[in-house]
């Protein structure tokens, strides 16, 4: 894993909200050989888990369901308000990156559940050979009817729109909750329940942007054997200091075996600096990322030493330590290492290629996404 001319402040005003610290316990250290072998047993577990995921029905109609809703589903009724900046799909961004691993890869879009239209599509859609028809009932809810394969002689998936509230922000809409709920051959193969509340909001004028806004939401997905919980909370009503919180959590037959939880602040000094903390832990199976970050938004934003900065180690869920993660320069670039317990390094992608694929996405993600 390689980073080039690291620059920390994009990193965390980016959304660097998925690890959470925890306090210290007395530990165990793990042999380089106990090390090893746990590692190797949770990347097998991460792939075989990514091929259970995508084999399921609510899986497959859900990777493709985007594709399948009329066009309609994505233009807004031009008599309706704008959706507010706060639009929950911004919240959901992390949810579907984070989920995006390899062998095969997954991706968790829920743009498509979110209705931004939801009143102008009230009825049933429903597909036929020369195109989609749409009559009015019922008239609160939305419900979407297609073969699935496209080359069924029935439209066999059933989606189905509910429990749909908003509130209105001035000139635009939040939406407050939606529910999905798809069925397969009769079967229930999917359920999809967003809820959100936003405080206030943001101003904008030629004299610069006012933020003054709370803003939670909570997502919660089920499939199969699998159930995915999203929060995100924004914190944005002090002139001093926006805080972050955020957690993600995926079990599987009720256990969880995957999870992300951080914590943020940002304290605004009066000479245009920041102050930003960040702890936070990442849980796959029984391995934990632990992360905590601090320093000034002067020495963040700048090509020294992350190691100054940034700490991250691996450990059991039980609390035994497995080992820390370390920065490398190499050239131009910083090249994250793993250190054993008995001190010998090796490269984090060549001991641990899908675990540190997740943590170079949770870089990627933090060099490219909008702090809001």
């Amino acid at each position: 894993m390689r980073m080039k001319s690291l620059k920390l402040l994009p990193l965390l005003l980016a959304g660097a909200l998925f690890f959470v610290s925890c306090e210290k316990d007395e530990v165990s250290n793990l042999s380089q050989e106990e090390a090893q072998q746990v590692i190797q047993n949770t990347e097998q577990n991460l792939v075989s888990e990514t091929q259970n995921i995508a084999s399921t029905d609510g899986y497959m109609i859900m990777s493709e369901m985007g594709q399948m809703l009329p066009q309609e589903f994505y233009f807004n009724d031009p008599g309706m308000k704008s959706t507010s900046v706060f639009n929950v799909k911004e919240s959901l961004k992390n949810v579907e990156k984070k989920l995006s691993l390899e062998n095969p890869e997954l991706d968790f879009e829920f743009d498509h559940f979110i209705l931004d239209n939801f009143n102008y599509l009230v009825g049933t859609w429903e597909y036929t050979p020369n195109g989609w028809e749409h009559t009015n009932t019922p008239s609160d809810k939305v419900i979407v009817k297609y073969p699935h394969p496209m080359d069924n002689a029935t439209n066999n998936v059933v989606v189905t729109f509910y429990d749909y509230s908003e509130q209105e922000n001035g000139s635009e809409v939040f939406i407050n909750s939606i529910k999905v709920k798809v069925e397969y051959n009769g079967n229930e193969v999917l359920t999809f329940s967003y809820n959100g509340t936003l405080e206030g909001g943001i101003s904008f004028g030629s004299t610069g942007d006012s933020f003054n806004f709370k803003l939670s939401t909570e997502v919660t997905l089920t499939f199969g054997q699998y159930e995915v919980y999203s929060y995100k909370m924004i914190n944005a009503t002090s002139s001093t200091q926006m805080n972050f919180a955020k957690e993600l959590t995926v079990k599987k037959a009720g256990s969880r075996i995957y999870a992300q939880i951080a914590d943020m602040s940002v304290a605004f000094n009066e000479n245009q600096t920041a102050d930003i903390a960040i702890n936070a832990k990442q849980i796959v199976y029984d391995l934990e990322f632990r992360m905590t970050v601090q320093g000034n938004s002067e020495e963040l934003d700048s090509n020294q030493d992350p190691n100054q900065f940034i700490q991250m180690s691996l450990y059991k869920t039980n609390g035994d330590k497995v080992g820390d993660f370390i920065f490398v320069a190499e050239g131009n670039d910083w090249v994250v290492y793993f250190k054993f317990t008995n001190g010998q390094q090796v490269k984090a992608e060549e001991l641990m290629p899908n675990l540190a694929n997740e943590l170079e996405m949770f870089f990627e993600d933090l060099m490219t996404e909008g702090s809001l």
